[in-house]
């Protein structure tokens, strides 16, 4: 099966690659740009995945950071882009990130990231 990953991010282009080009890979990306919404996938599908983007604007990284954990501890990803601040991402991955990965996403580098 595919695994769910909820992206939540601002960026219009944080995908490179069609859904069935993700799909190929196993993956069924789902983009949310709310925080409350993003959170709501992760509830339903406890076998999801969710990436936030180090780069969101409007709230704090690690409080959505740990509302994602207290939702699914092993689930959070965070996203990191070129425009992403250093301080920001060791901040983040403090607060409890298991991994990151490159944004944008690509279908084979996500399947891989989720692999390792």
């Amino acid at each position: 099966g595919s695994t769910r990953v909820i992206v939540l991010t601002d960026e219009s282009s944080v995908a490179r690659g069609s859904q069935a080009e993700f799909r190929h890979f196993g993956v069924c990306l789902v983009i949310r740009t709310d925080v409350i919404r993003a959170l709501a996938e992760l509830v339903r599908d406890p076998d999801a995945v969710i990436v936030v983007s180090a780069t969101l604007p409007g709230c704090d990284l690690e409080d959505v950071i740990d509302l994602a954990l207290a939702t699914d501890p092993t689930a959070v990803l965070l996203g990191v882009s070129t425009g992403a601040d250093a301080a920001t991402v060791a901040r983040v991955s403090a607060a409890g990130a298991r991994a990151t990965v490159q944004l944008p996403l690509t279908p084979e580098g996500l399947a891989a990231d989720l692999r390792a």
